[in-house]
């Protein structure tokens, strides 16, 4: 298991983090806050590659089967939407 303990030096205040970036394997997500949303990935052409409900940030997202390329990243904890952009090796 890899740990999300002292890596807080990625967390910026009121932004959605995203790490390593580009990610081979596998990415973190991170918020100053911990949140509970619902995560999706979308691909370029808007095809959703990864959704999942009641994620706790932080997070951790396996990404080892997809393409390599842009990916959006949307996390929607209900009062506030956060958008970021991941690359994939």
């Amino acid at each position: 298991n890899r740990s999300l303990q002292g890596n807080t030096n990625y967390s910026k205040k009121g932004e959605l983090n995203i790490y390593p970036n580009p990610a081979d394997q596998f990415f973190y997500l991170r918020l100053d806050e911990e949140r509970e949303g619902q995560l999706v990935v979308t691909d370029l052409s808007g095809k959703i590659v990864y959704q999942r409900s009641n994620v706790v940030m932080p997070f951790e997202v396996i990404s080892g089967d997809w393409s390599s390329g842009v990916y959006f990243v949307t996390f929607n904890c209900g009062d506030r939407i956060y958008k970021e952009k991941v690359i994939k090796n």
